[in-house]
């Protein structure tokens, strides 16, 4: 799928392009050499068994949700910042955000009850 000049392709529909995703509470995030590390911290505590490292994508997105950017913001940032195809940036997304949900490191909505991108 290539979009032509005059117009833009959106993400795929297993995204509302105008989703917000927002960083969950209680991350820690570190950069280690070339690595970006995030680490949930419950209490007092780092979880380290749930340790998240970051790849380059990874990394530029994670710095980019704000809870002011929508996923085509992302998308448009990612295809930006890297030569990807839209397909890839498409699937680098749909992979990031469907692990970082589940991994309850960022959620959609005003609440951490509220993640689903659709």
């Amino acid at each position: 799928m290539s979009a032509d000049a005059n117009t833009q392709a959106t993400p795929p529909p297993t995204f509302d392009a105008a989703a917000v995703p927002r960083k969950s509470e209680g991350l820690v995030t570190r950069s280690i050499a070339d690595e970006t590390v995030v680490v949930p911290v419950r209490g007092r505590l780092a979880q380290l068994q749930n340790l998240y490292v970051l790849s380059e994508v990874g990394r530029h997105l994670w710095d980019e949700i704000d809870g002011e950017r929508s996923i085509e913001t992302l998308r448009q940032s990612v295809l930006s910042a890297y030569e990807v195809t839209e397909e890839q940036a498409d699937r680098d997304l749909v992979e990031f955000f469907g692990t970082m949900v589940e991994a309850g490191l960022v959620h959609f909505g005003s609440d951490a009850g509220e993640s689903s991108p659709r």
